[in-house]
């Protein structure tokens, strides 16, 4: 996240986003993805949005009043779980447009959701069971109500994890990286990602 301490360095960040095409600014996200076609390493994904009637989904728009919006992606790597035969694929994005919620849509649009993605892709949450006080998933706090654990298979795995731009005022460029907590091997990020 990024905070103009006055009103010129405000005016000229807003200018930077609004014009990403200049190539001053620059976001990668992190994604692990369900499937994803096998032979497929990098690519782009085009296709325009516009709200759906069901809000606060947005939705691929094909009756040409959507706005352009386009993803690039690269994959870095694939995981295969042997214990429930299950592949899932991580991959960088970069969202040249930045529509509302277009890596989400995007990704779900080729028919590979986002891994805890309940809104767009196929990870839609379980109903609320109360009565699940045995589950090793959950603890009592010192009131005696149940609470879930954190578990990183039920987050949506989608994270900002790099940020850079020219400074407001200097010019110099700035750059930002975090790596996700749900990720549990951070070379593969600082291997595979081309931030140029």
């Amino acid at each position: 996240m990024v905070f103009a301490r006055n009103r010129e360095s405000a005016s000229s960040l807003c200018q930077m986003w609004r014009d990403r095409s200049c190539g001053i600014i620059q976001k990668i996200y992190l994604a692990t993805v369900h499937e994803w076609p096998p032979a497929a390493t990098a690519g782009e994904i085009a296709l325009p949005l516009a709200p759906s009637d069901q809000r606060p989904k947005w939705r691929v728009d094909s009756t040409g009043n959507g706005k352009q919006s386009l993803t690039k992606w690269t994959v870095l790597s694939r995981n295969y779980n042997h214990k429930n035969n299950h592949q899932t694929t991580l991959l960088s994005l970069i969202p040249v447009t930045g529509r509302t919620h277009q890596l989400r849509i995007h990704l779900a649009s080729v028919g590979s959701g986002i891994v805890g993605d309940s809104l767009y892709g196929s990870d839609a949450l379980p109903p609320p069971n109360n009565n699940n006080n045995n589950n090793e998933n959950n603890e009592n706090n010192n009131n005696g109500t149940t609470i879930k654990r954190w578990d990183a298979s039920n987050q949506l795995q989608l994270h900002a994890h790099h940020l850079s731009f020219a400074h407001p005022t200097s010019g110099h460029l700035m750059e930002f990286s975090c790596k996700p907590e749900w990720m549990d091997d951070e070379s593969i990020i600082t291997r595979d990602i081309n931030y140029n």
